[in-house]
């Protein structure tokens, strides 16, 4: 058997390896992307998160060390003083 005939011989082969190893390449891209979107979705929630855990924070009551409200000094911090 020549070279040529062997070459012949395993070419739908080579092919079908050729076929498998471009859809991993295809896939291999997909999974990528998938992946940057997910990295991206996850920084935006975390940042909605501290934002809302802010914004909550600021509106809760300040509280004293020792848990009970300050002492009301209008002069000094009025905005704690006429809080609803």
């Amino acid at each position: 058997m020549s070279w040529k005939n062997r070459l012949t011989l395993f070419q739908p082969v080579t092919s079908m390896i050729r076929h498998h190893y471009d859809n991993l390449r295809k896939w291999q891209v997909r999974i990528s992307d998938k992946e940057a979107w997910n990295f991206g979705f996850m920084e935006i929630m975390v940042l909605v998160v501290v934002a809302v855990s802010l914004i909550v924070s600021k509106n809760m009551p300040q509280l004293s060390r020792n848990g009970r409200k300050p002492v009301c000094h209008i002069q000094l911090h009025p905005e704690i003083c006429f809080r609803a």
